[in-house]
């Protein structure tokens, strides 16, 4: 197909998926409760508050070459790349939808109709409708958005794919489980915690893949595809995970000091709680009530510096 397309399309993205948006319709209402009185004439309206937010879309799916810059999705053919996109609308909660002109918003999708034609067998059309989902409505902001990088959603995503086919061969693998669960806890985790991660699920993927004979069996080839585009999200989703991951320090305790008094000094008392809890996670201490002297402590990196008692050391 020629490549007009991509001269005149909108650029829209969910569950961290490019699409190729034809035209967008929106709507944006306010709940209006409409009070009127006996024998007079007119009557008061009292704002309830906004609507969800519904977008309208025509998106197009159609063979085109990789476009710089894009996800790893963009070089895939028409049909995977709608194939993703319908498995990430029946995921069955919300997902960052980020619209052409007016921002991200959290959605669902309420309905999928599309049409393909003999005459141009290498395009899908589809009309489908973005539904706000959260009590949390995001800022309207007029623009064009790029979308958000890949992270524990077009992992969840891929994940769900890969269970079907292995479901549908008949075999069986936890791969797709294991990596959904280990990335959505890379948020909270330390920069060295996602790299340890990424290399465990790395090996796991590349076992399932010798034991599973996926590489070997060409009729197996469709689930091998689907572990491989798994593994490059997990990679996407790692690399964005630690662009954002605090680094860790090294430091000796100077004075036998507890462990709750070591967090209070380092992060402040509001997030002492939370890293304490994170302190006890990083290092393996005899006695959390009194840490000795000489002890070399990991910990997450911090702003403010180590105060007294502490000899600290970036690693």
């Amino acid at each position: 197909m020629n490549d007009i397309w991509s001269d005149e399309l909108h650029t829209a993205s969910f569950a961290f998926q490019a699409l190729d948006v034809l035209t967008t319709k929106d709507s944006i209402r306010r709940a209006l409760a409409r009070h009127s009185y006996p024998r007079r004439d007119g009557g008061t309206v009292q704002d309830m508050g906004s609507e969800p937010r519904e977008t309208r879309c025509r998106i197009i799916f159609y063979e085109r070459p990789p476009i710089d810059g894009e996800d790893e999705l963009s070089s895939r053919s028409h049909l995977e790349r709608f194939e993703a996109f319908v498995s990430a609308a029946n995921a069955g909660f919300p997902q960052e939808f980020v619209h052409p002109i007016t921002g991200s918003y959290n959605a669902q999708v309420e309905d999928i109709d599309f049409d393909a034609d003999a005459e141009e067998r290498d395009v899908i059309v589809c009309d489908c409708r973005f539904v706000e989902d959260t009590t949390d409505p995001a800022a309207f902001q007029i623009g064009s958005v790029r979308p958000s990088a890949g992270g524990a959603g077009s992992v969840a995503v891929e994940a769900e794919i890969l269970n079907a086919a292995l479901d549908a061969a008949g075999l069986e693998s936890s791969v797709g489980t294991d990596a959904s669960a280990a990335v959505s806890g890379w948020g909270s985790a330390t920069s060295r915690e996602i790299t340890l991660e990424l290399q465990s699920l790395s090996s796991q993927i590349s076992q399932a893949t010798d034991d599973l004979e996926l590489a070997t069996n060409l009729a197996r080839h469709p689930i091998w595809r689907s572990m491989q585009r798994l593994h490059a999200e997990i990679r996407r989703a790692a690399q964005a995970a630690r662009q954002v991951a605090p680094s860790l320090i090294e430091f000796t305790v100077a004075a036998p000091v507890p462990l709750r008094v070591m967090a209070t000094n380092l992060y402040g008392a509001a997030a002492a709680q939370e890293k304490y809890a994170e302190l006890l996670r990083l290092n393996d201490f005899d006695d959390p009530t009194l840490i000795l002297s000489g002890t070399v402590v990991r910990a997450a990196s911090s702003n403010s510096s180590p105060r007294q008692g502490l000899r600290s050391a970036t690693r």
